[in-house]
């Protein structure tokens, strides 16, 4: 079983369990360390899988005669593929590749797409956007959330929080003074991260205010500020 970053293969996991790291620079940060265990692999696939607490998400599971219980084995029947990056596993005699599997090419069936929004399968029209996100990441950008990136520097004795300072202070502090001022508490670790490219294995940190947002996030605490001092 191999580990794929695209077409590019970064672990190869044997029948027995020995971990066989093929580019250290390219692991999921999660993985990223000298000494892989099959326990460590089983934990970041499983938690690439859909969280059965998650709205309508038996409903899904059910649709495909997959384990409510196995989150490990629900995303390798899925070849663990995701838009947050481009990352996939391929199992022993599977000959499909990166342009067959990757969900930024292949459209996801529309009857899980609907199940998995509302619970139901009413949907008839082709083509129609289901949500207005738009996706920010691709082929080239990977998301690292930080809960993830916190994983890997709990295993090198970091503080990620000054990690992220070191990375890009500036983004990295417009984001935390933009939650105070919009009282936003929904800063959790999943919601939020870094970029990182998948060519270099390198990580960047996104512009989470841009220039335009920022000015008018200061703007807004301006005026709050001169409520309060009349």
């Amino acid at each position: 079983m191999l580990l794929l970053l695209k077409d590019h293969s970064v672990l190869k996991i044997s029948e027995n369990g020995f971990c066989q790291i093929r580019d250290f620079d390219r692991l999921p940060f999660a993985l990223r360390r000298e000494n892989i265990t099959f326990p460590d692999f089983v934990e970041w696939v499983s938690n690439r899988s859909l969280s059965v607490g998650r709205s309508h998400a038996k409903a899904v599971l059910n649709s495909l005669g997959l384990s409510q219980t196995n989150r490990y084995a629900v995303c390798l029947a899925c070849r663990g593929v995701s838009l947050e990056d481009a990352y996939w596993i391929r199992q022993e005699g599977d000959e499909r590749c990166w342009k067959d599997v990757n969900l930024f090419h292949n459209e996801l069936s529309l009857f899980l797409t609907e199940l998995a929004l509302s619970g139901e399968n009413t949907h008839q029209n082709r083509g129609e956007k289901m949500v207005k996100s738009r996706l920010f990441t691709s082929e080239d950008v990977s998301l690292v959330t930080f809960e993830e990136f916190s994983l890997f520097c709990e295993h090198y004795g970091l503080n990620p929080y000054e990690q992220a300072v070191n990375i890009d202070s500036t983004a990295y502090l417009r984001m935390q003074i933009g939650d105070c001022l919009l009282n936003n508490d929904d800063r959790y670790g999943q919601n939020w991260g870094f970029f990182m490219d998948n060519h270099t294995g390198k990580m960047s940190c996104p512009d989470y205010l841009e220039e335009d947002r920022w000015q008018q996030v200061l703007a807004r605490a301006r005026r709050l500020m001169t409520r309060q001092a009349t």
